[in-house]
């Protein structure tokens, strides 16, 4: 099962390409993502309701590798026609990375329900 379908990615950048191995590769990187963040087993992963901050990591991990495969992978001057490719691999390359930093073992499992729980579940961390 994918965290994600082709229909959750509205960027216009990836209109017309096949997605599809993109939407698989972004699966692994969400269990691994999860397994960085301690949930061992993939089967741990609530599905029901996916946090949507895991989600959006899918979501932007897809748009950035199809861009990353669209530049290229070598290091002479971009052409005019790739040079948005760079530009929004760049953007979605710094939000992946934000969004990672959010990311608790808790929205991963769906052991957070509610707001205070986030707060109680930080102070409990934090020691």
């Amino acid at each position: 099962m994918s965290y994600i379908e082709t229909t959750d990615i509205t960027d216009t950048i990836v209109v017309g390409f096949d997605i599809d191995d993109y939407i698989t590769e972004s699966d692994a990187a969400v269990n691994d993502l999860a397994e960085r963040k301690g949930v061992r087993d993939s089967d741990d992963i609530e599905t029901d309701s996916l946090h949507f901050k895991i989600k959006r990591y899918a979501i932007v991990y897809v748009i950035m590798r199809v861009c990353q495969d669209k530049m290229g992978t070598n290091n002479t001057d971009l052409p005019v026609e790739i040079e948005k490719y760079a530009v929004k691999y760049e953007i979605y390359r710094k939000e992946l990375a934000s969004i990672d930093k959010q990311i608790t073992y808790e929205m991963i499992t769906g052991e957070v329900n509610e707001i205070r729980d986030r707060t109680t579940s930080s102070r409990a961390i934090r020691g």
